[in-house]
């Protein structure tokens, strides 16, 4: 609050969340007290100043009931958590939600305090573990076997850059009251061919890096329930925002070992700003 104050934002995006599954099972508690409690602090401040005039609330592709079918989720499908990170994630959702109708519907605020779900984010500069594409560079990195959870699991994976744009645009049709589906709920996710499974993602590797060694752990070991298929529809996106996914899978991995290889020559800024240049000159 004081930092708001202080700075006097009129946009706000908030994605300062626990964002790894395996995390959650292991700090459980951590987990909920940094999404939940989060979330409720932001939208506290929200409420009591009046500086604010658009907000954006990043959770996950994780928030749905998920019955492992081929089905692309839509914005109202419904909501479910079945392990410790989708569940504060549905958390943030209901609370904002609850927040929107209770204290913001009948202000300037309405429409303008959304809650966004994108795809599996990948892209340069990510080092978490237990993700596959910072565990992929790992491997590389350290000359070790990739050790592969669960090969045939589908998700929607997109470039960061993707998803981001679309944070941005909504943002500012918020902001600017330009939005002809005041909803506040968004997907953005990646083409329809970005929807493959985990060993295609490290076939697509090999392709560039020959070096890549997989082995795949057998079922006894995994103790962290993880959906099988994930699959996002952006419809609403595409019509209401102009926003459109463009890259595809294979294009969004060289994308990542580029900025790999530029960050030691140009730079990390450097090599994210040529790459955000790059993505415009194909939008």
């Amino acid at each position: 609050n004081n930092s708001i104050q202080k700075t006097k934002p009129q946009i706000i995006f908030h994605l300062a969340s626990q964002a790894i599954v395996s995390n959650s099972f292991m700090n459980p508690y951590e987990n909920f007290d940094t999404n939940l409690n989060g979330t409720l602090n932001l939208l506290e401040i929200i409420r009591k100043n009046k500086l604010i005039k658009s907000a954006l609330f990043i959770t996950t592709d994780k928030v749905y009931k998920n019955d492992n079918k081929k089905v692309r989720f839509k914005e109202k499908n419904y909501l479910e958590g079945k392990d410790p990170y989708s569940a504060s994630k549905v958390c943030q959702e209901i609370l904002t939600s609850a927040y929107e109708k209770s204290f913001f519907s009948k202000t300037i605020l309405k429409g303008k305090i959304s809650t966004v779900r994108s795809g599996n984010v990948i892209g340069g500069g990510d080092y978490s573990y237990n993700r596959l594409i910072p565990d992929i560079l790992r491997a590389l990195s350290d000359k070790k076997d990739l050790i592969i959870r669960n090969p045939k699991h589908i998700r929607p994976w997109q470039h960061v850059i993707e998803p981001l744009h679309g944070y941005l645009l909504l943002a500012q049709k918020q902001y600017e009251n330009h939005l002809l589906n005041k909803e506040p709920i968004w997907n953005f996710g990646p083409r329809r061919q970005n929807f493959v499974n985990v060993k295609r993602i490290c076939e697509i590797f090999k392709k560039y890096e020959k070096k890549l060694k997989t082995k795949v752990l057998k079922n006894s070991y995994n103790k962290y329930s993880e959906s099988k298929i994930l699959m996002l529809d952006s419809e609403k996106s595409r019509k209401f925002l102009g926003w459109k996914p463009i890259l595809n899978i294979d294009e969004s991995i060289y994308k990542i070992l580029e900025w790999n290889y530029l960050k030691k020559k140009a730079g990390v800024y450097e090599t994210s700003v040529k790459q955000i240049k790059d993505y415009f000159r194909l939008y």
